[in-house]
């Protein structure tokens, strides 16, 4: 289905909308590649530009010194 006013499709602007924003709080999946990340809590520090069709994220955590980027499938919302 197309927007009348854009020509997006619909199904679309879903997938443009950040899931995630500045200051949230997030769990961050590292996966095998990227064990040496901390455990825990991590926040978001800002949205970066989105590589292919996912949205990718500095995150920090309150363990480590420095930021990670993160893609938007390795990030979990954590309820307050």
């Amino acid at each position: 289905m197309h927007d009348a006013l854009s020509g997006a499709r619909l199904g679309d602007l879903e997938t443009m909308t950040p899931q995630f924003h500045s200051g949230q709080t997030v769990r961050f999946s590292s996966g095998l590649l990227r064990r040496s990340a901390a455990t825990g809590d991590y926040q978001i520090i800002k949205q970066l530009p989105d590589v292919g069709d996912e949205k990718q994220y500095v995150v920090k955590s309150a363990l480590e010194p420095h930021g990670r980027v993160a893609k938007e499938s390795e990030l979990e919302n954590v309820s307050a």
